[in-house]
């Protein structure tokens, strides 16, 4: 059970990569409007996060979003593999 809950979060993780690196584009604009209007998982993380008003926080809540998910994603595969370790054992 622990393997396959370690494999969704892995799964989600990969899903929410892509989302996140093509945010960079709407740094281009950086408009609140449009952040919220394209994605609202991204309005969402920079609303939680450092605001989705200008460049600059827009780009900060961006590159955090992608560091956790890295870490979330590392976090489960370290776990999971743990687990199937100890399985085989």
């Amino acid at each position: 059970v622990t393997v396959g809950l370690c494999i969704v979060v892995r799964s989600a993780c990969d899903a929410w990569q892509p989302v996140l690196t093509g945010a960079v584009f709407n740094l281009v604009n950086g408009d609140q409007h449009e952040v919220e209007r394209e994605s609202h998982f991204l309005y969402f993380l920079c609303s939680w996060t450092f605001g989705c008003s200008g460049r600059l926080p827009l780009a900060r809540s961006v590159i955090l979003g992608l560091m956790l998910a890295a870490l979330v994603q590392g976090l489960a595969r370290v776990l999971g593999d743990g687990i199937k370790k100890a399985m085989r054992e």
